[in-house]
């Protein structure tokens, strides 16, 4: 009896059983035949399907195979159509083309058909971090930055990155606009931390100044006064929410103050000065008498004789005019503070007499 393989790359052709070699992937038909003796028969085929010698491969999905102590990295494996996971922390094997696992060492096996291949990776471990930072809370000024500053990790980032000078740094400049809670979160290696801080945003103080009188004579003495604040810190003058100052001529003062958190605001009066060089107060006789001088609201004028009497303010105006006789009591408290002038129309000996309203 002989059996003839009639198909190529036969190791023994003529043997009832033999091998093949170079076979490509797909579907081979190979056909044989018994000849010979009494046993010649008709030829007879045989199919054998073919298929590729599965190659897969391991890949962590994070950038380095690390895993940050008591956390977990994903595993994934590619090439194959099912996979069979085994490892140091698994109590059996799992099935699943993916697997979240400490660290430790594992194995996957992937098969196709009845391929199989296999792949390994060990996962190490890193010391969890924490981040720090400098302080819990802030309060910003307008205009003014205050810094963050965090410690702990090699690599920061900020969110969100409103009203910080950098989003990507351990210390950031702060000057929001408004109250804003900010995360860092912090990585090293594969361990990632966060923590929060707020700044807290405040508006300053509103400062505001008057002067009294408003307007004076060259020399004379007028008080300041600031409010809306808690300290006071005039230019060139002094500190104080209350000072006195005798300029020479018209000034311009700036004063600066500040609140309970440091924050700082400045306004600016004007006080007016006019030289008086062509009224001046006289020495007033026995028979006549002004006083208070300064006052509030009210003046009083004595005279022993019957006199008359108009008040001029520095630009002029008449403001009122009187009959004197023994005395009268002028309110005053219509009257904006200032310097005044008052005149004498018939005794014209009488130089006019200058008064201030306080």
């Amino acid at each position: 009896m002989v059996v003839n393989f009639r198909k190529r790359n036969f190791v023994s052709p003529n043997s009832p059983s033999t091998a093949v070699t170079g076979v490509g992937s797909g579907t081979n038909i190979y056909m044989w035949v018994i000849s010979g003796g009494c046993c010649s028969g008709p030829a007879s085929t045989s199919t054998l399907t073919v298929v590729n010698i599965l190659s897969i491969s391991v890949n962590v999905t994070n950038t380095s195979s690390l895993a940050c102590a008591g956390f977990s990295v994903q595993l994934t494996g590619n090439g194959a159509t099912n996979y069979t996971w085994t490892g140091t922390t698994f109590t059996g094997n799992i099935i699943s083309p993916s697997v979240f696992v400490p660290s430790g060492s594992y194995t996957v096996v992937g098969a196709t058909g009845l391929c199989t291949s296999t792949d390994a990776i060990v996962i190490g471990t890193t010391t969890p971090i924490s981040i720090n930072l400098a302080q819990s809370s802030l309060t910003v000024c307008p205009g003014v930055n205050s810094i963050l500053t965090a410690t702990g990790a090699s690599n920061y980032n900020w969110n969100p990155c409103i009203g910080l000078s950098s989003c990507n740094t351990s210390s950031a400049f702060s000057s929001p606009s408004v109250t804003i809670q900010y995360t860092i979160t912090g990585t090293t290696a594969a361990c990632s931390a966060t923590s929060a801080i707020t700044v807290s945003f405040v508006p300053g103080p509103t400062v505001s100044a008057l002067a009294s009188p408003t307007l004076i004579c060259s020399g004379d003495q007028a008080t300041l006064t600031a409010s809306g604040a808690v300290n006071y810190t005039w230019a060139t003058i002094g500190s104080g929410s209350n000072v006195t100052v005798s300029p020479v001529s018209s000034t311009i003062y700036t004063v600066t103050g500040s609140d309970v958190n440091q924050c700082t605001n400045k306004t600016t009066l004007s006080l007016i000065v006019s030289l008086c060089t062509e009224i001046t107060e006289s020495s007033l006789n026995e028979f006549l008498q002004v006083f208070p001088n300064p006052f509030k609201d009210e003046l009083k004028i004595v005279s022993t004789r019957n006199i008359q009497i108009k008040l001029l303010d520095v630009t002029g105006k008449e403001i009122l005019r009187r009959e004197v006789d023994a005395e009268i009591l002028i309110n005053t408290s219509q009257f904006a503070k200032g310097v005044y002038f008052i005149h004498f129309t018939k005794e014209t000996s009488l130089k006019p007499v200058k008064v201030i309203k306080d």
